[in-house]
């Protein structure tokens, strides 16, 4: 089991598989991403762990939505996201995050081992900054999320909405990201 991920995987359990790296995509992932997350998706594939608060993407896929943040440097790629949409990237040797509720993005991490050791290991962290508590309360209500899929706020907080849970609505991840890339 490869050890900058056994904490995370024993603090957010519920994992569930989406598919496997193609051997191409095994390849990109070994060439642009540090050693320690080849492996752990070279073993776990695409998936998403913490009952779907966290989401192992395909960078790919990410591309041309990421394009649409001017905040975030081309070079930057996505190698997971969240369950409230929140997209975690790779770039300069860093971990960053893009908080896409609010256009907030930032540094999270000098290493993908400190990332999900410390970062992801502070509760407060992940329930006030990442949303977690609003997650857990909107799984409870809306339900599951399939894996094309992310709660998002309504109204938007750029727009004036708050982070209640309450104001969480099941969209697909591809029409949120859009919409509140234009906000």
């Amino acid at each position: 089991m490869n050890f900058t991920f056994n904490y995370f995987r024993h603090k957010f359990p519920g994992k569930r598989q989406f598919g496997i790296l193609t051997p191409e995509e095994l390849t990109y992932t070994r060439e642009h991403f540090p050693e320690d997350l080849f492996l752990f998706l070279e073993e776990e594939g695409y998936c998403s762990y913490g009952n779907g608060f966290f989401h192992f993407v395909n960078p790919a896929d990410y591309r041309e939505i990421l394009s649409e943040w001017p905040k975030v440097p081309g070079e930057y790629q996505v190698f997971c996201r969240t369950g409230m949409g929140d997209l975690i990237l790779w770039g300069e040797e860093q971990v960053h995050i893009l908080h896409v509720h609010t256009g907030y993005f930032s540094t999270i991490s000098e290493s993908m081992f400190d990332f999900f050791k410390f970062s992801l290991g502070d509760t407060q962290y992940v329930d006030n900054v990442l949303y977690k508590k609003q997650f857990d309360q909107a799984r409870q209500m809306l339900g599951e999320l399939d894996q094309d899929e992310c709660y998002s706020f309504v109204p938007a907080l750029a727009m004036g909405g708050d982070e209640s849970a309450e104001n969480l609505h099941k969209m697909k991840i591809w029409d949120s990201l859009s919409l509140l890339s234009q906000l």
